[in-house]
C-alpha cells in the first residue's frame, strides 16, 4: 500500500541512509500481513549512515486517527506511555510549538533531551528536532510521528515513526543508542499501541457468587476443634 502524503521528514530522515526493504511511504504485501496481525514492523537505518542511528517503524492501533492524535497531543501523557520517561515538562509553548525537557532514568544516571515539537493537525503528525542550543546527551535527533486512517470497517490508526540521532564522539552516548538501543527507539509505535488499546479496554466487572452455589463460609476452628 503506498501512502501519497507520506510527510516531507521522512525524506529528511532517509536523506543520510535508506532504511532497508521497501521505498519510503511503501509498505511490502508481508510488512502489511504483520500489521494486520497487531505486530510491529521495524526498518534500521541502512546504507551511508554518516553515524546516524536510527530508522522507522509502522504498527496498528486499534482506535481512530482522532483519537490518537487527541492522546498524543497531551504531552504531560507521555511519560505514562514510555517507561524510560520519568519526567516531562513543557518550557515553551507558542502555536503548534512546544519545547519540552524530557528526563530519562537510565543506569549511568539521569539523561536530559530538550525536544523541539511541532503538531500539524491537517497532516496528523508531530514533527520533533532536538534543540541545538542547548546541552543535550548527543549531538542532533530529528524525526516524525504520524498518523494515517487504515482501510477497513474498524477504525484503526496507522502509526508510523521515523527518528535519525546524531551521537557525535560520545563513545557512551553511541554505546547505548547502537544495536537494543536503535531497536529499543523504533519501539515507539509499540508503546504508544500498547497505552491506547489498554486505556479502551473496558474494565471486566468482577463475578458474583451464583444463587444456586453460594460460596461455602469457612470458620476457624475453636479450641475444642483442635484438640478433637
Amino acid at each position: 500500500m503506498h501512502f501519497q502524503r507520506l510527510l516531507v521528514a521522512f525524506a529528511v530522515v532517509s536523506a543520510f541512509g535508506s532504511t532497508a526493504g521497501a521505498a519510503p511511504g511503501e509498505l511490502s504485501p508481508r510488512e502489511e500481513r504483520r500489521l494486520e496481525r497487531g505486530r510491529i514492523v521495524r526498518r534500521p537505518l541502512r546504507g551511508p549512515r554518516r553515524g546516524l542511528v536510527g530508522g522507522s517503524s509502522w504498527i496498528l492501533v486499534r482506535a481512530p486517527v482522532a483519537e490518537v492524535w487527541r492522546t498524543l497531543g497531551r504531552v504531560e501523557a507521555y511519560r505514562l506511555m514510555f517507561p524510560k520517561v520519568d519526567r516531562i515538562q513543557v518550557l515553551e509553548e507558542e502555536g503548534p510549538r512546544r519545547l519540552v525537557r524530557v528526563d530519562n532514568e537510565l543506569a549511568v544516571g539521569t539523561l536530559s533531551a530538550f525536544v523541539a515539537l511541532h503538531f500539524d493537525a491537517r497532516e496528523r503528525e508531530i514533527r520533533f528536532r532536538l534543540d541545538r542550543g542547548r546541552d543535550n546527551p548527543v549531538r542532533d535527533g530529528w524525526g516524525f510521528l504520524r498518523m494515517d486512517a487504515w482501510p477497513g470497517r474498524e477504525a484503526r490508526t496507522l502509526l508510523s515513526f521515523g527518528v535519525a540521532v546524531d551521537p557525535g564522539g560520545d563513545e557512551l552516548a553511541r554505546g547505548l543508542l547502537e544495536g537494543r538501543g536503535e531497536r529499543r527507539m523504533l519501539n515507539v509505535t509499540r508503546l504508544i499501541k500498547r497505552f491506547m488499546e489498554e486505556r479502551s479496554r473496558p474494565a471486566h466487572p468482577r463475578p458474583t457468587p451464583s444463587l444456586r452455589h453460594p460460596r461455602p463460609v469457612l470458620s476457624r476452628p475453636g479450641p475444642r476443634g483442635l484438640l478433637r
